[in-house]
């Protein structure tokens, strides 16, 4: 939560600080130029730029789930020793992939299984 916090406080100063660079030096530029006017080129903030809600709608399952997910492994955690979690939480990246092959009919290659199994050695190594 403190880490979405401050990106998302990150992105609305960053988005203040380039619109009044960019006011400042527009104004610059109409000091020189009075007839010349470049408002296209503003930088709208991602969060609360444009289309907000639609954002919203996509993002805010995506965060649920996921606030979803490290609420049980906690709570696994709780329930097993450590290296017993990370044995079976180093599965995790195989249901991961499996749920996309399955669900959004994505297309695994034999490099991405070879990955995911290497992921999954070294969480095991990890474990032991």
């Amino acid at each position: 939560f403190v880490v979405a916090a401050l990106l998302g406080l990150w992105n609305i100063l960053h988005h203040y600080y380039d619109h009044y660079n960019h006011r400042l030096r527009q104004q610059q530029q109409q000091q020189q130029q009075q007839h010349h006017n470049n408002n296209e080129n503003i930088v709208h903030s991602w969060i609360l730029g444009p289309h907000f809600w639609f954002k919203l709608q996509w993002c805010l399952p995506v965060g649920i789930l996921f606030g979803f997910k490290y609420g049980v492994t906690n709570w696994g955690l709780h329930l097993v020793p450590a290296p017993t979690h990370l044995l079976l939480q180093s599965t995790d990246l195989v249901w991961t992939v499996l749920g996309a092959w399955i669900l959004n009919g994505e297309v695994i290659q034999a490099r991405d299984w070879w990955c995911v199994l290497g992921c999954i050695g070294g969480s095991i190594v990890l474990s032991w």
